[in-house]
């Protein structure tokens, strides 16, 4: 996931975790949220395939409703014309405002939710108007 990759650092305790092929970092540092947050994040959701709140913190601490929100984004999906796009093609959705963005990662059986302060140089392809802008 875009957030997931920015984390360049190694982990600080040797968990010996299992590493994704793909990947150089331990996955349970990746996905670890609370410990090590992504570069300006203020808040997390990590859900269930079914969409229940799995962990939380930061300013989505037991935000159920935004969980709803996601599920029904990720639903949404699943209900692309499967002869344009492959089913489960989508792995990120990244939903941007002026000042925060949302980035949905699917791994692990796990929806992962980042909540990020948007920063000057960030860019923001995918611009809707108004400073709102959904990639995926």
């Amino acid at each position: 996931c875009e957030s997931c990759q920015q984390q360049q650092q190694q982990p600080h305790c040797d968990s010996g975790g299992v590493r994704n092929p793909r990947r150089s970092i331990p996955l349970p540092y990746i996905m670890d949220l609370e410990r090590n947050p992504v570069p300006d994040q203020l808040g997390y959701l990590v859900l269930t395939e079914d969409g229940s709140v799995h962990a939380s913190g930061g300013e989505l601490e037991n935000d159920e409703r935004r969980a709803n929100i996601i599920s029904t984004i990720l639903s949404l999906t699943d209900t692309v014309d499967p002869a344009v796009f492959k089913p489960r093609s989508c792995r990120t959705i990244s939903i941007v405002y002026p000042e925060h963005s949302y980035t949905i990662c699917l791994s692990n059986k796990r929806i992962y939710v980042v909540k990020k302060r948007v920063t000057e140089n960030g860019g923001n392809s995918g611009n809707l108007g108004e400073g709102h802008s959904i990639r995926a």
